[in-house]
């Protein structure tokens, strides 16, 4: 998941976007001891965690890149497996969204949301997909999506509208940072 903090300027509002991306209980989010506790208590993160605006964080917020340094140590302490990457952009960034499990419509709404770092907002449909690629948040240098051939067969409409919409930010990217885009049986 993409989580771009490159607009916040207070370490509190930081501490709640990464407590919502880690499913942390609000109560919990009062100071970084208090959130990094539950974090390493609530067991493995999952999946992957990349935040962006690495470097206009530490200097409008050095609080709040104290806070995610230290987190993001005891994260990769805790668990072997764990990927926590701290970006200036989104550019560099290698995504990968597993579809082999995706059943329904919404399921892939909820996905790109939590892979993509759509804000709580997002409407779950493919204008509100396009409005968030488009403005909302910063896209990864290369998108690559595994399982492709079952979401072809399981939601052959969803899986052309991604597409549709991932192919036309492509070429329309211009003077946005290109996207690579690959699709994977």
């Amino acid at each position: 998941m993409i989580i771009d903090l490159s607009d916040e300027t207070e370490d509190g509002e930081v501490r709640d976007i990464l407590g919502t991306v880690l499913r942390v209980p609000l109560a919990s989010r009062g100071d970084w001891p208090t959130l990094e506790r539950t974090v390493l208590d609530t067991g493995p993160v999952r999946g992957v965690v990349h935040v962006v605006g690495w470097g206009e964080l530490t200097g409008t917020c050095p609080e709040a890149a104290a806070g995610i340094s230290h987190l993001r140590d005891a994260v990769l302490r805790a668990w072997d497996s764990a990927v926590f990457t701290l970006n200036d952009s989104a550019e560099v960034l290698d995504v990968t969204i597993a579809l082999h499990d995706v059943s329904s419509a919404r399921g892939l709404q909820r996905l790109l949301k939590q892979e993509l770092g759509f804000p709580d907002m997002y409407g779950h449909n493919w204008d509100a997909f396009w409005d968030a690629i488009t403005g909302l948040v910063q896209l990864p240098g290369t998108l690559r999506f595994t399982g492709w051939a079952h979401l072809v067969r399981t939601l052959p409409d969803d899986a052309e509208s991604l597409r549709e919409s991932l192919e036309r930010y492509v070429a329309e990217s211009s003077p946005r940072p290109p996207l690579h885009l690959v699709f994977e049986d």
